[in-house]
Parts: C-alpha cells; sequence; structure tokens
C-alpha cells in the first residue's frame, strides 16, 4: 500500500459496495488525477471512520464518475478477494486525512498485519518504538479511517484467548471494534477459516 497524508478534501468521491455481507461507502479524494482512498464507512452503522465527519456530510451526493471506474477497481477487486476469503495483495493508494503523526504511524502498521494473523496493542506499540504508548495505540487504532483495507480488526487486547488458538472466534473474543465485535468476529472467522 502506499500512504499520502492527505490536507485537501475539496474534491471528494463516494463509491457505493455491496456484496453478502454487508454495504459500504468508499470515500476518494482526487489529487492530481489520482484518486486516494481516505474512507470506508459500513452502510446504516451509527459510527463514522474518519474523524472529521464532514467528510461524510459535503458533497454526499457526489458519486464516482464513469472516468475514475479503472482506478477505482482495484479497491473493488480487494474488497471482492477479502470477502470471499482470500488474502488480497494490490498496491492502493491510501490517502490519510489531516493525521498526527502519531496516527499515521500506527496506521501504516496496520498494513503489516498478515491476512488470518492477530496482533495486540502492546505489540503495535513495540513495533513503533514507543512501547509505553499501548493506550494511545488503542486510540488511534480506533479511528482508523479505512476499517478493513487497513486491518484494525486483527489487533485484539493481549489477553484475548485467541493467542492461544481458541476457535471458533466468538464476539467475546475480541475486544471493541468501531462496528461492533459481531462485525469484528464476522471478518476474523473469514480470515481465520480461509487460512
Amino acid at each position: 500500500m502506499i500512504f499520502h497524508k492527505i490536507n485537501d478534501i475539496s474534491n471528494i468521491y463516494y463509491h457505493n459496495y455491496k456484496n453478502n455481507f454487508l454495504e459500504l461507502i468508499l470515500c476518494f479524494a482526487l489529487n492530481n488525477n489520482e484518486l486516494y482512498l481516505i474512507g470506508l464507512k459500513l452502510v446504516h452503522s451509527q459510527t463514522h471512520t474518519l474523524k472529521n465527519n464532514t467528510i461524510w456530510l459535503q458533497n454526499s451526493n457526489l458519486f464516482i464518475k464513469q472516468d475514475f471506474a479503472k482506478q477505482i477497481k482495484k479497491y473493488i477487486d480487494y474488497l471482492d478477494k477479502y470477502f470471499i476469503g482470500q488474502s488480497p495483495i494490490f498496491d492502493l493508494n491510501i490517502g490519510i486525512y489531516n493525521p498526527t503523526d502519531f496516527q499515521f504511524l500506527v496506521w501504516q502498521s496496520l498494513s503489516n498485519i498478515p491476512y488470518g494473523k492477530f496482533i495486540s496493542y502492546s505489540q503495535i506499540a513495540q513495533n513503533i518504538n514507543i512501547p509505553k504508548a499501548i493506550r494511545a495505540v488503542g486510540t488511534a487504532v480506533s479511528q482508523n479511517p479505512i476499517a478493513i483495507i487497513l486491518p484494525c480488526h486483527r489487533v485484539l487486547p493481549k489477553n484475548s484467548k485467541l493467542f492461544k488458538h481458541n476457535f471458533p472466534i466468538t464476539e467475546l473474543d475480541v475486544g471493541q471494534f468501531m462496528y461492533g465485535a459481531k462485525i469484528k468476529s464476522l471478518f476474523l472467522n473469514l480470515e481465520v477459516g480461509n487460512r
């Protein structure tokens, strides 16, 4: 994945994605004629995934033009592969809108968690060389703007029984998630069932 900090959101576009599991809205920023994924939102969820909710409100009728169909195909292919239980590997343009340096670091680290594997908040803190920042890591993970693609659902409390490989995965095993423990356990079961 290719990460960019995005500060200009004057040209944003949306795309609906729907499959047998759920419906998503993908939010893109246009910069130098390239689309950058800056947000992903579960439809019918009360939770938004961008720290600045105005992104989801302004220009809300501005959906992807046909001109960008080729550019968004790789994002759709990524999600299609993910939801049929395959580990998607694509070079995606990820735009992080107005992050702090710490958030940017944590969100980049999420992309390094392998498909079907888990990591604890404390492991992320160690990986980014700030081992005492466990709570701050948890906060940054909870504010991840692009769930699924930046797989925050793979981050678990260090006392989770899943680190001992007790399956099947239930809502009680996964800790918190912006879309709820039921959705998080669905994603993890999908991945673990297809290792």
